[in-house]
């Protein structure tokens, strides 16, 4: 179950939320019913791997009391916990992938290949793994207190809104919401905005920028010209960047309905003029586990520069898997660490002109193939053409074939328009207009203001529904990640 599908948008949600406002002043009660409704919409989907997130509750419960109660043993505990954390995202994510490296390797040798096993990946674990490693080493470094209430840990680990593809909390910021917390009108209203909108992003642009994307990738590469080919690149840039950033105003929108508030995920990362600027503004969160948790203990900036900037190169390496088993995802990710590391060797990271950001968004539009394209020999030529390398003996598709459909055009006119911070420019801008105005005269401003957002967004949820109601069955794009 999808948060854009039928059954959740008609069905799971407002049966969920009309019994958590049944359950006013009940924190417990409603506790207790959200982890109930969290598992019933995890089940929805994964059935059997539901069993899985289970076990990764109660198993981390006991954990970070046996963390918190050890003396010597404490990092020794840690290290289980750690390994069996990491076992299981290791196993279904990457069995394959090692496998197929194996079988690279040994045909060499003439020795025959061992089956590739097809495991499929549980929805959400390259998440809520890593929500899990914050919980049990914050305990260990005495940041927060185990938790003793079993229901606030398998809130925090499986509640709906985030347990499929983030934001990724941590536990201390999600402690004080989870032993209480109100939801006000003006948190409830902000909430149906960010669904709204967010339903909006999906619909109306990234799956209509999916239409041309699939068109254009399933083109043998060295038949496309390269204007194609870039149109090919951005595209799928956009889209993929609308639909991370619809699953998280949904995501986001949902939890303050609920009464929660969650991190930030994304702040207009192609605005940004360097690589680091770029992941201080995208995967917000993701970002700030890897720093937290894996480049500070490395060393951070507290070394030698050289070993700084291998730490950053080991940072983005495991990024790379992160994202996916592929050989592509690696090189992706190999790529922002080593442009990062010559940012931070020569100091290009704080180049605040205009060139930085096309380098910046050249450099991403490009990079970006290796998500798409799995197999890095196929990328290699996507790339190429793009770069007028290769060159097709006769064009055979232009621009025009994959974008004059009316609704792509106005889809990629909104993600240009929504990928700029405009909007929140003018609403700022009217708002204080509006403030400036005393009297009748502000008065009435402040009605049609409000009244004329209230109209824009019926008319977006009106034509997202129309829209999710005529698709096919359109996943967001990270649950694959």
């Amino acid at each position: 179950m999808v948060f854009s599908s039928v059954s959740f948008l008609f069905f799971f949600f407002p049966i969920t939320l009309a019994v958590f406002f049944f359950l006013r002043n009940r924190p417990m009660a409603r506790n207790v019913y959200l982890l109930v409704a969290s598992l019933v919409f995890y089940f929805w989907d994964e059935k059997i791997y539901t069993v899985l997130l289970v076990v990764f509750t109660v198993m981390n419960y006991f954990f970070g009391i046996l963390i918190d109660r050890a003396d010597g043993r404490r990092k020794t505990i840690l290290v289980i916990s750690l390994v069996c954390n990491i076992f299981p995202l290791v196993f279904f994510k990457y069995t394959g992938f090692f496998v197929s490296n194996v079988n690279s390797i040994i045909a060499l040798f003439g020795a025959a290949p061992f089956e590739v096993p097809r495991l499929k990946l549980p929805v959400g674990l390259s998440f809520y793994t890593f929500q899990i490693l914050t919980y049990c080493i914050d305990v260990y470094r005495r940041k927060i207190a185990a938790e003793r209430d079993p229901v606030k840990v398998g809130l925090f680990i499986t509640l709906f809104p985030k347990v499929m593809q983030g934001p990724i909390e941590n536990y201390h910021h999600m402690a004080p919401q989870l032993a209480d917390r109100t939801v006000t009108r003006a948190d409830f209203a902000e909430g149906v905005r960010r669904v709204i909108m967010g339903l909006g992003k999906k619909a109306l642009i990234a799956n209509v920028l999916g239409g041309p994307v699939d068109k254009i990738f399933a083109v043998p590469a060295q038949d496309l010209s390269a204007g194609v080919a870039w149109l090919g690149a951005i595209l799928y840039t956009l889209q993929i960047l609308f639909d991370l950033i619809a699953y998280n105003d949904i995501a986001i929108g949902l939890g303050k309905m609920f009464g929660f508030t969650f991190f930030e995920n994304f702040n207009y990362p192609l605005v940004s003029r360097s690589i680091r600027e770029f992941w201080q503004r995208n995967h917000m969160t993701l970002t700030a586990w890897f720093r937290e948790y894996l480049y500070i203990p490395l060393g951070g900036n507290r070394v030698a520069p050289a070993r700084a900037y291998f730490n950053v190169l080991i940072i983005f390496f495991i990024s790379g898997l992160w994202h996916g088993a592929a050989w592509s995802f690696v090189v992706w990710g190999m790529c922002h660490g080593i442009f990062s590391a010559f940012e931070k060797a020569t100091g290009k990271a704080t180049e605040r002109t205009p060139l930085g950001h096309l380098y910046l968004l050249l450099f991403h539009f490009t990079t970006m193939v290796f998500f798409r394209v799995s197999d890095l020999s196929a990328a290699g030529t996507y790339i190429g053409t793009m770069y007028g390398i290769i060159r097709p003996e006769t064009v055979r598709y232009g621009i025009v074939q994959f974008v004059s459909n009316t609704d792509v055009m106005i889809a990629i006119f909104l993600a240009l328009i929504g990928s700029v911070p405009l909007a929140p420019l003018i609403r700022g801008k009217v708002e204080a207009f509006i403030d400036s105005r005393s009297g009748a005269a502000g008065r009435a401003l402040s009605v049609a203001f409000f009244t004329a957002q209230i109209l824009f967004l019926a008319g977006v949820l009106l034509l997202s529904a129309m829209a999710l109601a005529s698709d096919t069955y359109t996943p967001f794009l990270y649950r694959q990640f």
